[in-house]
């Protein structure tokens, strides 16, 4: 599975006046788990598709495949 992300912006405060920029798309995906609303993880297939996901995105590991998206408020936060 991939996950791509769009409509980005440079701040979260940025007012849209149109689509924004695409973000990054990642691959090797496995699954997503949202945890007591607040925690969402993303596993993927492989530590070496978890490295590149981490250097796209800057989110923190859990472990060798295991990401914990990054939110503020109701977006998705990527480098």
């Amino acid at each position: 599975m991939e996950l791509r992300f769009a409509h980005g912006r440079e701040h979260p405060d940025d007012v849209m006046d149109g689509w924004g920029f695409d973000g990054p798309s990642l691959s090797g995906v496995e699954s997503m788990q949202q945890m007591y609303g607040e925690t969402c993880t993303v596993r993927f297939l492989d530590a070496q598709a978890a490295a590149v996901a981490r250097r796209a995105t800057g989110w923190p590991q859990w472990d060798e495949t295991t990401l914990e998206m990054l939110r503020h408020g109701d977006l998705i936060v990527t480098r």
